[in-house]
């Protein structure tokens, strides 16, 4: 495993659970480095075929940073959205 090369300065990001980062970094808003958000397909119901597990954003664990992968959305997507 590589390790991670450390930086000369750090400062403190102003922001409780980040903690220190390096002096040159700025810290901002997720959405505010977004320029669009182009939606997904949603499906149909699973039958089997061509059915894909989908991540909403109540799968998202805020609290730690995580995605749960328990209860999986299933969604049945046609062989051309899939694409």
């Amino acid at each position: 495993m590589d390790t991670i090369q450390k930086h000369e300065k750090y400062k403190d990001s102003e922001v409780e659970w980040i903690g220190k980062i390096p002096y040159n970094w700025k810290v901002s808003r997720l959405k505010n480095a977004v320029d669009s958000c182009i939606n997904g397909v949603w499906g149909d119901e699973p039958n089997g075929e061509n059915d894909i597990v989908c991540i909403r954003v109540a799968d998202f664990q805020r609290y730690n940073f995580t995605v749960s992968l328990k209860n999986n959305t299933l969604r049945h997507i046609s062989e051309n959205d899939f694409k």
